[in-house]
C-alpha cells in the first residue's frame, strides 16, 4: 500500500493539536506552580510576627533595659560610697600610724629619760 500523502491542511491540523496539547500541559504546570507558591506564602505569613507581637516584645525589652540601667546606677552609687568609706579608713590608719610614730619618737625617750633620772644614773 502506498503511503498516504498528507495534505498541507492535515499536517497543519496535527501541528495545532500538538501545540494545543503542549499548551494545556504548560497551563497545568503554571497552575500547579501558582498553587504551590500561594501555599508557601500562606505558610510564611502564618509564621511571621506581626507588628503587634513585636511591639509587646519591644516594650518588654525596653522595660528590662530600664530596670537594668537603674540597677547599674545603684551599683555604681554603692561602689562610690564604699570607695569613700575605704578612703576614710585609709586616712584614719595613716593618722594612727603617724600618732604612734610620734609617740614613739617623743614620749618613749622622755619616759626613758625620766626613768633613768629616777634611778639615779
Amino acid at each position: 500500500m502506498p503511503a498516504r500523502r498528507t495534505t498541507p491542511d492535515a499536517s497543519d491540523h496535527d501541528l495545532l493539536i500538538r501545540i494545543d496539547t503542549r499548551l494545556e500541559v504548560l497551563h497545568a504546570s503554571v497552575r500547579e506552580n501558582n498553587q504551590a507558591t500561594t501555599a508557601r506564602l500562606d505558610e510564611l505569613n502564618r509564621g511571621k510576627a506581626s507588628y503587634g507581637d513585636l511591639d509587646v516584645l519591644r516594650k518588654t525589652i525596653e522595660e528590662n533595659h530600664a530596670d537594668h540601667q537603674e540597677t547599674v546606677e545603684e551599683l555604681r552609687k554603692s561602689d562610690r560610697e564604699q570607695q569613700a568609706q575605704l578612703d576614710w579608713a585609709r586616712r584614719m590608719i595613716w593618722i594612727a600610724i603617724g600618732v604612734s610614730a610620734t609617740l614613739q619618737v617623743i614620749v618613749v625617750p622622755v619616759i626613758i629619760g625620766i626613768s633613768l633620772r629616777a634611778l639615779g644614773h
